[in-house]
Parts: C-alpha cells; structure tokens; sequence
C-alpha cells in the first residue's frame, strides 16, 4: 500500500500538468501597458481599464486603445467601443441598466469618432456603448495630484468613490465641497450631503459589507465624519455604516497601507 501511495503522489503533478488545453488558452489580448481592473459584463464582454494605448488580439491584428477596451469573449477587441481616456482608468463598476462608471486620473474622454473631448475628472459614466453619459459629471479634484482608486456600487445606485481627491463640484455647481478622500454620488452624480467620512489619507480600496456597511481601505489613520471635533483613530482599514460613520465595532489596525 505504501508504494502504491508514493507512486500515485509522483505522477499525479504530471498528469495536472498533461491535462489536454482548454478553449480559454486562445485567450489573448497583449495589450502594451498595464492593467490595473477587469470587469465582466453579463454577455461574456471583458471590460479592461488601465494605462496603455495598444491591443494586439488573440485573432490577429490590433488596433488603438487608449486606457479603457472591451473585449468579446474569445478575446477579440470589441471595435464599436472606445471611451478613448486621456489617462489610466483605475476603478470601474458595471451598473444593473448595463452603464459602466469608470475612475482613474483622467480628465477629458473622446469617444469613438467625437470631435472634440469632453472634461471628467477623474470619474465618468459611459453608457452600455461607450460613448459618454452627459448627466454625470462628479467633478473630483482638489489635492495635489488627485486621482480615483475605488468604486463600489451600492444596491440603491448610489456610488461611493474611493481616491487622493479632496474636493468634488458635480454637474456645473457655483463652488466645490470638500470632500478628503472619499465621497458618495446618488445615481445622476449628484453629491451625497450627509456622507462624509473624512479620513486623513488615500482610499485605495472599497467593498460592500453586511447591512450596507462599507469595508475601507487605504493609508489612512484616522476618521472625523461630517467635521466631527474628535478624529476616531482607523489604522488603514476601517468599517462605515451606511451614513457614513466610523463602526465602532470593527478595527483590525494594519500597520501599513491596504490596496
């Protein structure tokens, strides 16, 4: 029985490794940068966000992309698509009515054919064939080198952003609200009054948690929400409720940055 075991535990790796391959190793794109999100549409559509301008496809050729493609599956590039960001896309979320909220370092897209570009800073709203939603328009800004990181979107529409923005003016507004780090959008980008966490440093990272909870995480050390005399100390990930308050309960106190 022994040596019926040994036997079996040597050529097992081998036969993993021997398996015949599958239809997915036709699977790819070679694009010419980096990619830093990917997100599956439900037809089997890969969305690609990133820092490069190049797809060389699995079926031969290539053609331009800057920043942002969609793939069909068999890893072809979609032609009909191309938002065509002027800077890396970090952050995206496919909304249920097939919309796709994109976030980055961007400012101005130019889709497909377009005349001219279109100011977004840092986060945009492209409809299901990737030519801009003009009724969504944040507006982040305010910090040195502002930027977007993390979207999460939450089941009422609502879209919480993550990033090293300190400021937010939606849709045309007379002047900017300040908002360090992270902020909440209703559905037509308009700014969430009552949410306002406040922490001191970057939101790298977001996710949905239990009772419309929010896990965050980033370089942060501390909360003050909505101007709150006394900061609550988070060490770079932290919990929110759904207003947007620090959860008192939850504090697992990393000690260098989440991504």
């Amino acid at each position: 029985m022994r040596r019926f075991r040994l036997l079996f535990a040597l050529l097992a790796p081998a036969a993993i490794f021997a398996q015949t391959p599958s239809a997915a190793d036709g699977f790819d794109p070679n694009v010419d940068g980096n990619v830093y999100v990917l997100a599956t549409q439900t037809d089997g559509k890969v969305l690609v966000g990133g820092q490069f301008s190049f797809f060389q496809t699995s079926t031969g050729g290539g053609e331009g992309r800057n920043n942002l493609a969609r793939l069909n599956a068999d890893g072809s590039l979609d032609d009909a698509f191309n938002p065509n960001a002027n800077g890396p896309v970090r952050a995206l979320v496919i909304q249920p009515d097939g919309k796709i909220v994109i976030g980055g370092d961007f400012t101005a897209l130019r889709p497909g054919s377009a005349a001219a570009a279109t100011p977004r800073n840092r986060i945009a709203r492209l409809n299901a064939d990737g030519t801009l939603d003009a009724t969504f328009n944040p507006n982040l800004g305010g910090a040195l080198q502002p930027q977007v990181f993390a979207l999460v979107l939450q089941p009422d529409g609502r879209i919480v952003v993550g990033g090293s923005f300190t400021t937010a003016q939606p849709n045309g507004a007379a002047s900017a609200t300040t908002r360090n780090y992270i902020a909440r959008f209703n559905a037509d980008g308009t700014l969430d009054p009552g949410y306002n966490p406040n922490p001191n440093g970057m939101v790298l990272a977001l996710a949905l948690h239990v009772e419309g909870k929010i896990a965050v995480g980033g370089g942060f050390t501390s909360f003050a929400p909505n101007g709150a005399a006394d900061a609550t100390t988070r060490n770079r990930i932290a919990r929110l409720t759904p207003t947007g308050t620090v959860d008192s309960e939850f504090d697992p106190n990393a000690n260098n940055g989440v991504t």
